[in-house]
């Protein structure tokens, strides 16, 4: 007696292929989702980097605000804050003020963008702030009569996108 082979690929009629490319697309979908969370990832990465540099930026800037108002006389402290020295209460808003472009007569002091002053280069717009005085306050360990006069510095500083934007403020009161 004589066997002879079936032909088994008459009875699939292409089975295994349905199965291959129903493997491959659900390898597809993985890889796709895999992608797109790895560029969701980076894309966060990057801000937190961006909102990190320009965070330094501004507190950078804030300690020459500082600087900036023991340097000065409050004589010096004018109502159209001039050189971004105001007088107290002509400041503008922070919130409302343009600081991409200032408006006349105020005028915000630029700090320079260089490696040497610990601020980036790579900033979208160099950091701007003004001071304001606020007055004078009782201290107990001031020399001068128990009084020293207070400031106000606000800042603005933007990262390397110029939509990453940080404002601080701080009270100081010159030792």
């Amino acid at each position: 007696m004589t066997i002879t082979p079936r032909n088994t690929a008459r009875g699939q009629a292409g089975f295994s292929l349905v199965v291959v490319l129903i493997f491959l697309l659900v390898l597809l979908m993985i890889g796709i989702a895999g992608m797109q969370g790895a560029t969701l990832q980076e894309r966060m990465g990057a801000f937190s980097r961006d909102r990190a540099v320009s965070l330094q930026a501004a507190e950078i800037t804030l300690r020459r605000a500082e600087l900036a108002a023991k340097d000065h006389s409050v004589f010096e402290y004018v109502s159209d804050c001039t050189n971004g020295l105001c007088a107290t209460g002509s400041a503008p808003d922070p919130f409302s003020y343009n600081w991409t472009s200032p408006p006349s007569p105020l005028k915000t002091v630029a700090v320079q963008r260089t490696a040497a002053n610990g601020l980036s280069t790579t900033l979208a717009q160099a950091p701007r702030y003004f001071v304001e005085f606020g007055g004078v306050a009782k201290c107990a360990g001031c020399g001068s009569g128990g009084i020293a006069p207070v400031f106000r510095s606000t800042v603005h500083a933007t990262g390397m996108n110029s939509d990453t934007q940080v404002l601080l403020q701080s009270s100081y009161r010159p030792q």
